[in-house]
């Protein structure tokens, strides 16, 4: 029985075969796509051209380059007018005494009164004196008044520098005055009309002498002119 039935399975597994081969294979949908006819293969590093060389500029060079083009660009500027000279300022003073100390009478003989004298003044101001300071001498207006300025007569020679302070004109304007044979510097003042007060400073022998001034009216100036004429 057995040598019937395997001659039938046979010829059925040869018609199975035969009518898989007759049957077209489909395409798998997973299958990779295939690359296009004009794909080029990458370039070989050694075919291709060196780039070109840079050049490289000194930093020095570069830098002065730049400054030349700023300075090119600067704007020219006119030259400055040259400027009126100056008159330098008088040599200072400076509040010395002669070799050696000086005695108290040395002192006295360059410590001066000063009188004021308008040009009707009968008698003077004569401000009393308070260590190196005068008292307030008064000027009418803007009025011109001369200022008698004495010294013991045994000081006849020796200089005196004066300082006038702001706003006040004297004559002579010489800073360095000579004390008479008589001892006395005469000198006029006149305070500007912008100026109520100023001063005037006398320096001989290293002794300071301030004399303040002021604008008054002039029944103020008479007062003080009787006063002074009083004390004399």
């Amino acid at each position: 029985m057995l040598r019937f039935v395997l001659p039938k399975y046979s010829l059925l597994a040869l018609l199975l075969c035969l009518g898989a081969a007759s049957v077209p294979a489909q395409e798998s949908e997973t299958s990779p796509p295939l690359l296009p006819d004009f794909a080029m293969p990458p370039p070989d590093p050694e075919t291709l051209a060196p780039p070109p060389e840079v050049e490289w500029e000194p930093l020095t060079e570069q830098a002065s380059r730049e400054d030349t083009d700023v300075v090119a660009a600067d704007v020219s500027v006119p030259a400055a007018e040259p400027e009126e000279p100056i008159a330098p300022p008088p040599p200072p003073l400076v509040e010395t005494f002669p070799p050696g100390e000086p005695d108290a009478a040395e002192i006295d003989l360059v410590k001066p009164e000063v009188e004021i004298w308008r040009a009707e003044s009968e008698s003077p101001q004569v401000p009393a004196r308070s260590f190196n300071r005068l008292e307030q001498a008064y000027i009418a207006g803007t009025d011109s008044v001369v200022l008698r300025v004495q010294f013991d007569p045994l000081a006849a020679g020796k200089e005196v520098y004066m300082m006038p302070g702001p706003g006040i004109d004297v004559e002579p304007a010489d800073a360095v005055l000579t004390i008479s044979p008589s001892g006395e510097c005469i000198v006029s003042a006149q305070l500007a009309e912008d100026v109520e007060s100023s001063h005037i400073i006398f320096y001989c022998e290293g002794i300071k002498t301030v004399l303040p001034v002021a604008r008054a009216s002039l029944a103020k100036v008479v007062e003080t002119e009787a006063l002074s004429g009083e004390g004399l």
